[in-house]
């Protein structure tokens, strides 16, 4: 206690004390801790932009691969919080414009619909004049890494997925994601609840079971 009164009679702290209470009184009245950072820290949600039940992607065959409506049901919490990117893709922090939420499988479609939460209000203005305008050039491009597997004779991309982002792109491979209309799903084709890929998995399991009794004939 001895010492801890030594330093605090110590002259040059109390020159600190005297300078810190000469500060305070300058300050306003409601004190330092008025002059928080919060606010310029916490962005407004009118800056948000919400375009709600987007189609994101659907079951078909994209850049060389079939992806089956199963597998993206599978997989659909990977588009919950996913990064959403305006570009080619390229994927850099400058062209990160938000992410898509919310993500629901629709079985008619055999597609995966959710809301793009935009941060960016240039890229958030184009996406909604080509949906008001019903006249769409860009669509959601997802980058997938997935398990390539032949069935029946046709490449398909099988489970499990890696989603690692989704572009805004003027060619998508994925042409019902164009925002060519006010209607979420105004570009979307109906399809049979997984037919496609259990046709191709009975066709695979026909063809092996036939290769083995070859096998085994001869």
């Amino acid at each position: 206690m001895t010492e801890l009164k030594e330093i605090y009679n110590h002259p040059f702290v109390q020159e600190l004390i005297q300078q810190n209470e000469m500060m305070a009184e300058q300050l306003p009245e409601d004190g330092l801790q008025h002059l928080s950072l919060s606010k310029r820290n916490t962005i407004s949600k009118s800056k948000i932009t919400l375009i709600k039940n987007r189609l994101l992607f659907q079951e078909g065959d994209h850049n060389g691969l079939f992806y089956p409506g199963e597998e993206l049901k599978s997989n659909l919490e990977l588009w919950d919080n996913n990064d959403l990117f305006m570009a080619e893709h390229q994927d850099a922090s400058g062209t990160w414009i938000g992410l898509t939420k919310n993500p629901h499988f629709v079985e008619e479609e055999q597609a995966i619909y959710g809301d793009l939460e935009v941060v960016d209000m240039n890229a958030a203005n184009k996406l909604l004049y080509q949906i008001e305008t019903k006249n769409g050039r860009m669509g959601i491009s997802p980058t997938i890494d997935v398990d390539k597997q032949m069935l029946s004779g046709k490449l398909c991309a099988m489970g499990p997925y890696t989603l690692k982002s989704q572009s805004i792109v003027l060619d998508p491979a994925v042409k019902t994601t164009m925002f060519n209309s006010n209607s979420a799903s105004g570009g979307a084709a109906t399809m049979e609840p997984n037919n496609e890929l259990q046709k191709l998995q009975s066709e695979e399991l026909a063809k092996k079971k036939k290769e083995d009794e070859e096998k085994m004939k001869a």
